[in-house]
């Protein structure tokens, strides 16, 4: 069991696939049926208290997550992404924003960047003009949203190389990506954490301005210089001036 959980990806071993299966069962719930644990589990908490046990989770999602994303894996993906010629990146519904904050850090160091539209649709419009020399990011925790399984299905039919952020490698995003970076997303509350996620892509645009410096400098040098052209940011003032 324990090279079995190794060879599925499990870093922390069969332990870390035991809490994976455990949590899996809690997701199949619906969201009342999480709201309802959620009210059991809070009852009669106070601010101070649900404040700490919010935070405390999500640092422990965060911890969590570390363990569960093999560093080959993680450098795979950063060098995807620097030698990609456009990086398309999908995240609807909550994990939305994550996939924006990936997409603008991105752009903001010059990658050739496209955030796939939230709106119903056709996914070919949004990867017309996708090629091999091209990367797609999928971010999505559960509930997944169809339309991002789509987009990985007609990525794969493109031949693009397929990059997943979700919180299940045996979930129909990760057995459609060629690389997968796991996070936790707390499955026992009926709000899904997207800390870890944040986090993730914190790190994968550390990683790509690390990896390659100079180019992200020009970049950031060439946006200063635009910014400061359109006034596009409040100067920082003293409180009470």
């Amino acid at each position: 069991m324990v090279r079995f959980a190794t060879a599925l990806g499990y870093a922390g071993g069969y332990p870390e696939f035991r809490r994976s299966l455990q949590a899996d069962l809690v997701r199949g719930i619906s969201t009342v049926n999480r709201l309802q644990v959620t009210e059991t589990q809070l009852a009669g908490t106070g601010a101070p208290e649900l404040i700490r046990d919010v935070l405390e989770r999500d640092a422990q999602y965060v911890r969590d997550t570390v363990s569960l994303i093999p560093p080959d894996e993680f450098q795979s993906c950063v060098h995807w992404i620097n030698h990609a010629r456009r990086v398309y990146i999908i995240g609807l519904w909550s994990s939305h924003a994550p996939a924006y904050l990936l997409a603008l850090g991105l752009r903001f160091i010059g990658s050739e960047t496209r955030l796939m539209e939230s709106r119903d649709g056709d996914v070919a419009d949004d990867l017309h003009g996708a090629s091999r020399d091209d990367v797609i990011i999928a971010v999505s925790i559960r509930r997944y949203a169809r339309r991002a399984i789509a987009a990985l299905d007609l990525a794969r039919d493109l031949g693009l190389r397929r990059i997943a952020i979700t919180d299940n490698p045996l979930g129909p995003l990760g057995v459609r990506a060629d690389r997968v970076l796991p996070v936790r997303s707390g499955e026992d509350r009926f709000f899904r954490s997207i800390t870890a996620v944040v986090s993730v892509v914190n790190a994968l645009v550390t990683a790509c301005v690390m990896a390659d410096p100079r180019r992200a400098e020009r970049s950031l040098a060439s946006l200063e210089e635009i910014w400061a052209r359109s006034d596009a940011h409040v100067a920082d003032t003293q409180p009470g001036h």
